[in-house]
């Protein structure tokens, strides 16, 4: 019985540290990349509930792991050091703020960006963001949190247009509600510049499954990279 209550115990306590690290990563991720915490934070509740321990597999031999839901297509291209970290919520939402910034580099500050981190096809992508945008509406800012005051404004505004073609309104560029500040830059995660690049014959062959780009978190590489000072686009190296 004893061992049983100590279970218990560890279990809360991991939790409430995933709990904590989660929501300081939100923030932190934002700045980083320069998106509202608030949108990493629904998109976290949409994904995986809050569970840093999700695990979703896909029909076509994929799976999503983790607090962001990170589709396993992405393993060779983030490394598998970085992969196997993904159970670490902090870790987890950072990469997702990387997936979604290089969407915002692609559609700009949209709603078409918001949904092209779960997926590239209009219908998917659009059924997508507008789960995002439910989640808007409930989600309260944490403390940390509280300066960004300005996507709260901009929720009640478009709440109260009722507009109800608000998805393609957006794609089209004529609403820009979360619009806070623009980077030109999308940086690469510190752990993947840092990565040796491994031999082809090694690559996360045999510990991940095959990469498939059509599903969850979908992104082509050729679009894949960030724009220099001098406006040239650089492709993000492969490990």
């Amino acid at each position: 019985m004893g061992k049983v209550r100590l279970l218990y115990a560890a279990a809360a306590l991991m939790l409430a540290t995933a709990t904590n690290a989660s929501a300081f990563c939100f923030e932190e991720a934002g700045e980083e990349y320069g998106i509202n915490p608030q949108i990493l934070r629904a998109i976290a509740k949409v994904e995986s509930n809050f569970n840093p321990a999700a695990v979703n597999r896909n029909s076509n031999g994929t799976y999503d792991f983790g607090l962001m839901q990170i589709n396993s297509s992405w393993a060779p291209t983030i490394g598998k050091q970085r992969w196997n970290s993904l159970g670490d919520p902090c870790s987890s939402v950072k990469t997702g703020a990387w997936i979604l910034s290089m969407c915002m580099e692609k559609y700009g500050y949209t709603w078409k960006a918001i949904g092209c981190y779960n997926s590239q096809t209009p219908d998917k992508r659009d059924r997508y963001s507008k789960k995002v945008f439910d989640q808007l509406q409930r989600v309260k800012p944490l403390r940390q949190e509280a300066e960004y005051r300005p996507i709260k404004e901009s929720l009640e505004a478009l709440v109260r247009q009722r507009v109800d073609g608000w998805v393609d309104e957006a794609a089209k560029g004529r609403a820009d509600e979360f619009k806070e500040k623009v980077k030109g830059t999308v940086p690469t995660p510190k752990e993947v510049l840092q990565q040796k690049t491994a031999p082809a014959a090694t690559t996360a062959k045999s510990a991940l499954p095959p990469a498939n780009t059509t599903q969850s978190n979908s992104l082509s590489q050729e679009n894949i990279g960030y724009y220099t000072e001098d406006g040239e686009h650089t492709a993000i190296p492969i490990p």
